[in-house]
């Protein structure tokens, strides 16, 4: 079936689309339509096509693509409207539980793209849209890694100053590492109600009343070295009560595990290869 939309009227405009608000012609239901601008130029065309492939396959906690032509003078794609708009409105007003409903809903979304080895590339509340059912679906993702449309691809500096990870700000790619630490300023923008401003502080101070789930996940996705900062799927063990620590401690000893089975079944080989030869 060929979408179509009708009615639309302009919702809001970003760096380089513009977002109408309509109606699907067949179903009459609600929808959002992103038009490109500026799709003479390559590598805005390029990130455009990279967003709406990442958008195209259905997952968990992110927007779903109703229709699309990539190949327009003016490319658009298009997705149900979320009257709700996006999270940023209820950042700082969020009761405890929800807002640790909300960290646990943006770590699964991530933690599922990450594993279809794609990147986001630019995590922040204007990103996070509220459906009529309350739940939350990621937008507009940046898109690089294995995954991706565009396998090649590489976006340096790219995503929004103040949640982009210090080596990105300094034009290094963007990153599963990169995209941990922009969570973590988003929760902590959510919890806070502040936004994040380039190179400030970022350190919860002991006036912020939060869980110690909550501090700690912060506190570590929002680590200047991309080393120390957890994975996405270590994120969302610490949001159901599990410690960094010791999720490290387990990760190290079933390392060791598979190293020590490594060499066992290289040493057996060994062996058989020597008695082979003495046979031979």
């Amino acid at each position: 079936m060929i979408f179509r939309a009708v009615g639309l009227k302009l919702w809001r405009s970003g760096g380089s689309a513009d977002v109408y608000v309509g109606q699907c012609a067949n179903t009459g239901q609600p929808v959002a339509v992103k038009f490109l601008r500026d799709a003479h130029l390559p590598h805005v065309r390029m990130g455009f096509e990279r967003e709406a492939g990442i958008l195209s396959k259905p997952r968990r906690g992110f927007v779903s693509i109703l229709g699309k032509d990539l190949k327009a003078p003016r490319p658009w794609y298009a997705m149900s409207y979320f009257p709700g708009g996006s999270l940023t409105r209820w950042a700082g007003r969020l009761p405890p539980n929800w807002l640790h409903n909300v960290a646990v809903e943006i770590a699964l979304a991530i933690e599922a793209l990450h594993a279809d080895w794609i990147i986001d590339g630019d995590i922040k509340p204007d990103n996070v849209l509220v459906a009529r059912d309350g739940h939350l679906c990621v937008a507009d993702p940046i898109g690089g890694g294995l995954g991706c449309t565009f396998l090649f691809s590489d976006p340096r500096g790219a995503g929004t100053h103040g949640y982009m990870a210090p080596e990105i700000a300094a034009n290094g790619p963007i990153s599963y590492a990169g995209d941990v630490y922009s969570y973590g300023v988003t929760i902590r923008h959510m919890l806070t109600g502040r936004a994040p401003r380039e190179g400030e502080e970022l350190e919860l101070g002991d006036d912020i009343v939060v869980s110690a789930e909550l501090r700690d996940v912060i506190s570590n996705c929002c680590q200047a070295d991309p080393n120390l900062r957890p994975s996405m799927k270590d994120v969302v063990r610490m949001l159901r009560g599990e410690s960094l620590a010791a999720i490290r401690a387990q990760q190290t000893q079933m390392a060791g595990k598979l190293v020590a089975g490594g060499l066992v079944v290289a040493g057996a080989w060994l062996l058989i290869s020597a008695l082979t030869d003495e046979a031979a």
